[in-house]
């Protein structure tokens, strides 16, 4: 059950990242109906193209590398980082392609569930927003998780177009593929349009479906990226340092940001599903004995598979530091 400040706030961001083409779903704030439009669709899917191709340049560039211990360190550090702009670019093409293939069908079961909580409430409950929030122990909890998810989607987008200004030191993708003799002003200044753009629309794609099906597959693929980007970086930090340069900053920060935030998602979550357990609980025994014990909790997670539950963040921590030393023992770093 969410408030009406977050209602607003969703209104706001839904229609401010469609406009940009990275989600194809709205919501009106003064109907509290979620809906798409042919345009918002249309971008998203024209988003999702450049995003694939920009993929597929960033790919073919990392195979037509060469061997990299023929390469310099300012090479090897070009390397490294479309290496790990392509890693980012993976979540962002898997968002948008289930926001564009499902768009009707995530419509239909946001206005059927926000219809259902606001019917509920304004049936059955006389409490204030605030007595409400305060009553039920994942109120607050869940609305300021999605606080959470949008800060640092905007973070990730402006820590993302910052890079742009470095093109002549990371020249990324299809415009490395042209000829330095060959590259004219419009062409580098439609590159780095081209790279901004496509940099913002996929941070936002992330924060929307995080928001949409992050119950069900978005934290699988997100944890995997998280865990292989910061075994790379603990690699090339403890086996190259003296090599990175500055870059050994730039991959410092990046990796213990990175990391920082799933924790925060992980205990966040885990939180969440013992709050959540504890609540529907302690409802009325003499009512809802049988209810009780036929309705599962609320939780983060695809059912069966992965649960994100208190200890989850532990297993994350204990797999990162495993990972690293096995790592450095197999390409023999110790």
């Amino acid at each position: 059950m969410y408030s009406k400040r977050f209602l607003l706030a969703n209104h706001v961001f839904k229609n401010v990242s469609a406009l940009l083409g990275a989600n194809p779903i709205l919501f009106d704030i003064r109907t509290n109906k979620f809906y798409s439009t042919p345009y918002s669709r249309f971008s998203t899917r024209f988003n999702l193209i450049l995003l694939i191709i920009q993929f597929i340049f960033g790919t073919f560039r990392l195979f037509t590398f060469g061997y990299l211990s023929k390469k310099t360190d300012h090479e090897l550090f070009i390397f490294n980082a479309t290496y790990i702009i392509i890693l980012a670019m993976f979540i962002p093409q898997i968002c948008l392609v289930i926001l564009t293939f499902n768009c009707q069908d995530e419509v239909d079961c946001l206005n059927q569930a926000l219809q259902y909580m606001s019917r509920i409430r304004e049936k059955w409950i006389t409490l204030t927003e605030r007595e409400f929030l305060s009553s039920y122990p994942t109120g607050y909890l869940l609305e300021y998780f999605h606080y959470v998810v949008a800060i640092t989607v905007a973070g990730y987008w402006f820590f993302g177009c910052v890079a742009i200004y470095l093109i002549e030191i990371l020249p990324f993708h299809w415009i490395s593929l042209i000829p330095v003799q060959l590259r004219s002003r419009a062409v580098l200044w439609a590159h780095l349009a081209f790279y901004g753009h496509e940099i913002l629309i996929s941070s936002i794609s992330v924060g929307i479906a995080l928001q949409i099906v992050s119950s069900y597959i978005g934290f699988i693929p997100f944890q995997t990226l998280v865990i292989q980007l910061s075994l790379f970086c603990n690699w090339m930090l403890l086996a190259h340092w003296d090599g990175l340069g500055f870059s050994r900053y730039i991959m410092l920060i990046g990796g213990f940001t990175l990391v920082s935030f799933w924790a925060v998602v992980l205990q966040t979550c885990g939180k969440f599903y013992a709050k959540n357990k504890e609540s529907w609980r302690l409802v009325e025994d003499k009512y809802f004995r049988k209810w009780r014990k036929s309705v599962t909790p609320l939780y983060f997670g695809h059912p069966g598979y992965y649960v994100i539950k208190r200890l989850s963040i532990l297993k994350f921590c204990k797999t990162i530091i495993r990972g690293t030393f096995r790592m450095m023992v197999t390409l023999k770093n110790v």
